[in-house]
């Protein structure tokens, strides 16, 4: 009954998302009606997205859920939940609090949780909600982080639970007192409190009102630490010149056109010669021609894919066909076991996509021995991928394609149905696999995330063909959005376009 009605809030949420735009494309209404359709657009993005977040819980409750945990400020998120909910409180002339260790928290304070900043939101955000509603007129609601690892929050208010839902409390579908109540918030909260590895528990009393303990894993400082710093910019990638490079021949292997263009453009040659494969078996073939000093190969290829050309590649290494090289695997899929089928088969490093000009120009530097050790590209969270569908930042180098390769993921998204319609489950995953890393490459984040759950999670054909509608919508939305834009002023300052902003 929940995939049945996931599916049936998704069919009229693509209408709701697609109207707007429409009516924009006509350029017929005034600077206020624009305002308001986009406010109801990303509205209906922000159902779409809690909609595919009750599909995560039902991988939760089946143990297939994929757990990606990132340093998370918590206290920035329990900020944005009170500042979200304050409207309601208010109504009830009540006081959140915000306390640290006891103490009330002060600006710009940061305590980081290893975790994953949607599921930390929905858990705040659902056992604040209910705390509003239970307690006293008047009274306040006390938040207190408390730091030692494990981390402890605890959220009380002076209501008490009603005895009849005390010992059931975080049951599914447990409530009592709300003529509209589910019984679904604090089951939520409870399910990604565990598979977030801790715990979430409450305690009760009429003296005493209502504590909810929650317990999450603290992140490493050192990781918070990077995060805090590339959040401020400190960690960029600083550019790399064209002189800093060596005269190298570089191979790059990927079955995209597309994202053999985006390798292309990255690569300035001169100092490098650049040669393109389409698959490990083409790869085999141009290096014993051009013999590289440096192998760029995707892992997902048909005909031969990523991992058995990287052990081909070396067996001609070792029969002398082939000279000295380093191969390094690109892809989109981000978990330790493929990187170490990648390294076990011979590659000397393991980049997940999408993989920035700066982090492809300076792995080339480590591996010409002129950087200590290989550079990481930024890793965004996937509750920041997700969140926001207007989050498409295009590189400039990459505009005037934009047009053919948005044509091309529409090709794509129909091979995905295709395969979807014919029960052929491997082969929609691989679909959806090459259409996450191109549009990541791309900066369309969002669609990158929606396919990397079609590849990763299950799913009905129902909720692929709504998901599908849902991509071909925003591929519409962003093909609006990237019209070429008019050239600057002499004087002004180069600037990077995001497709996000509005025209």
């Amino acid at each position: 009954m929940e995939r049945i009605g996931r599916h049936d809030l998704k069919t009229p949420l693509n209408t709701i998302i697609a109207v707007p735009r429409l009516l924009r494309e006509r350029h017929h209404l005034s600077g206020e009606d624009e305002e308001l359709l986009g406010i109801v657009e990303r509205a209906g993005f922000r159902i779409l997205n809690l909609v595919n977040l009750s599909l995560d819980l039902f991988r939760m409750e089946q143990g297939s859920y994929a757990f990606r945990p990132q340093p998370v400020d918590l206290l920035e998120v329990m900020r944005n939940v009170v500042a979200d909910v304050r409207a309601h409180a208010t109504t009830k002339q009540l006081q959140i609090a915000l306390r640290i260790d006891g103490q009330d928290a002060a600006p710009g304070m940061a305590v980081h949780a290893w975790a994953e900043e949607l599921l930390c939101y929905s858990i705040l955000a659902n056992l604040l909600k209910n705390a509003i509603e239970a307690a006293p007129d008047g009274s306040t609601i006390t938040m207190d982080l408390h730091t030692e690892a494990p981390l402890r929050l605890t959220l009380h208010n002076l209501g008490a639970v009603p005895e009849a839902v005390r010992e059931r409390f975080f049951d599914k579908y447990a409530t009592a007192g709300k003529s509209d109540g589910t019984g679904l918030g604090t089951y939520s909260a409870w399910l990604m409190a565990r598979i977030q590895g801790g715990s979430l528990q409450m305690r009760t009393s009429e003296s005493d009102g209502t504590t909810l303990e929650w317990l999450v894993q603290k992140a490493n400082p050192a990781l918070a630490d990077a995060q805090r710093e590339r959040q401020a910019g400190d960690l960029r990638p600083v550019p790399v010149r064209p002189d800093q490079l060596p005269a190298w021949r570089v191979l790059a292997v990927d079955d995209d056109e597309f994202n053999l263009l985006v390798m292309r453009r990255y690569m300035p040659t001169p100092p490098l010669t650049v040669f393109t494969a389409v698959n490990g078996r083409a790869a085999l073939e141009q290096a014993l021609q051009c013999q590289p000093d440096l192998v760029l190969i995707d892992l997902d290829m048909p005909v031969m894919n990523g991992l058995e050309a990287t052990r081909r590649l070396r067996e001609q290494q070792h029969q002398g066909a082939l000279g000295a090289c380093r191969i390094v695997m690109l892809s989109s899929h981000d978990d330790e076991q493929t990187r170490q089928r990648a390294l076990a088969a011979g590659c000397d490093h393991y980049l997940c996509k999408p993989v920035s000009k700066e982090v492809l120009l300076q792995t080339l530097q480590w591996a010409a021995g002129q950087l200590p050790a290989p550079p990481q590209p930024v890793v965004r969270s996937p509750s920041d991928v997700a969140a926001d569908p207007a989050d498409v930042v295009i590189d400039p180098d990459l505009r005037d394609r934009m047009p053919a390769f948005l044509q091309s993921r529409r090709e794509l998204l129909a091979a995905l149905e295709a395969a979807g319609l014919a029960a052929d489950e491997p082969g929609a995953r691989r679909q959806a696999h090459r259409l996450a890393g191109s549009f990541a490459l791309y900066g369309l984040h969002w669609a990158a995330a929606q396919c990397s759950a079609l590849e990763r999670g299950a799913w009905t054909l129902a909720e692929m063909q709504s998901t599908l509608a849902a991509l071909r919508t925003h591929i519409d939305s962003v093909e609006s959005r990237t019209q070429p834009a008019a050239p600057a002023p002499q004087s002004a300052k180069p600037r990077q376009h995001n497709a996000g902003e509005r025209n």
